[in-house]
């Protein structure tokens, strides 16, 4: 649970800085972004419930912030209200870490098992998927059947030809990534 909160706490400061998870209009509304950036600092989510208790919106970003007036995508974002009889404090913003895995279904399978009853009751739990993860607008590389095959694969190869065809598996997932999410691939890379 430590490892956990210390993963999360810079996002948590981050998100609450930029009026995201603030205590309402007039937080976000009083948020000084840099330059063209604070129309995505003001937003309000319009959640919906999206089963199981919890509620989902969409998050606007740009794809480059270095260009906000440019193409916009969207983060897939998902809480779990707070409840019960005590004061609500806020959001706690969850990460499962990554790259590549969904916030979104870590906040659905872990946000009741791991946070007791009376963070729940004081905290939402919030969740997002990454750019390029899940339901934010992600990375497309393959059909569902090439992948399929692609997993088929000998990922230990053993003999030249094994390795050979591991390779120009790797080499077509590559250029299937680039072909389908180019635009998108240079602003979801780990560095």
């Amino acid at each position: 649970m430590r490892r956990l909160l210390g993963l999360i706490t810079p996002l948590i400061i981050g998100l609450l800085s930029a009026g995201f998870l603030g205590a309402g209009p007039a937080a976000a509304q009083q948020t000084a972004g840099p330059s063209g950036l604070n129309a995505f600092y003001g937003q309000r989510l319009a959640w919906s419930a999206c089963g199981g208790g919890f509620q989902c919106a969409k998050l606007k970003v740009p794809l480059d912030y270095a260009k906000p007036a440019g193409t916009k995508i969207q983060i897939a974002v998902i809480r779990l209200r707070a409840h019960g009889g005590g004061e609500r404090l806020g959001s706690l913003v969850i990460n499962p870490g990554g790259p590549g895995s969904s916030g979104v279904q870590f906040a659905r399978t872990s946000a009741k098992a791991v946070f007791p009853t009376r963070i729940r009751s004081r905290f939402d739990i919030v969740g997002f998927d990454p750019r390029g993860v899940g339901a934010s607008t992600p990375v497309r590389c393959f059909t569902s059947a090439q992948f399929d095959a692609y997993f088929a694969l000998d990922g230990t190869p053993d003999t030249r030809a094994e390795r050979k065809t591991l390779d120009l598996a790797q080499r077509a997932f590559a250029r299937s990534c680039q072909a389908n999410s180019g635009k998108l691939l240079p602003h979801v890379q780990c560095r």
